[in-house]
């Protein structure tokens, strides 16, 4: 099942960066942030070790593109940020308390600079810092 996941998410990948190519290309064509966290989570489905590093991947080249071409790409929206909390919370990675940290406090900041309310930390946001920790309470 494990090799499953793993190619799913290899075809997600490759889907989702031929989307972005063409959203770079062409006028009128829109990525929403709904594909790239679907691509986020079949990552996150497949256990693998590296699956939080792919998905900070996939969340980095989210914020460049919707920089780039703002009329073509989405910004993150706090589905993303959560999907990215959870790709950390779930990793056995000694800096994934840091890094849920600093995931959350961006999204603090965010819901403050911009009002509109397309990124803020929810119940879910919060979960996944907790879960981080509870996931560590064996190690500290």
């Amino acid at each position: 099942k494990n090799q499953k996941n793993i190619n799913n998410a290899r075809m997600s990948q490759k889907v989702l960066d031929r989307l972005l190519e063409e959203a770079s290309l062409q006028e009128h064509y829109r990525v929403n942030s709904t594909l790239v966290n679907i691509c986020m989570d079949t990552w996150i489905k497949t256990g693998m070790p590296d699956a939080c590093e792919r998905v900070e991947s996939i969340f980095q080249n989210m914020l460049v593109q919707s920089k780039a071409h703002p009329e073509n790409v989405e910004p993150p929206d706090t589905i993303s940020y959560n999907t990215y909390l959870n790709a950390w919370s779930s990793s056995a990675s000694n800096h994934a308390p840091q890094k849920v940290e600093d995931i959350i406090a961006n999204m603090e900041k965010l819901s403050h600079t911009h009002p509109d309310g397309a990124v803020h930390p929810d119940e879910w946001s919060y979960h996944q810092v907790l879960e981080c920790y509870a996931n560590r309470s064996d190690r500290y």
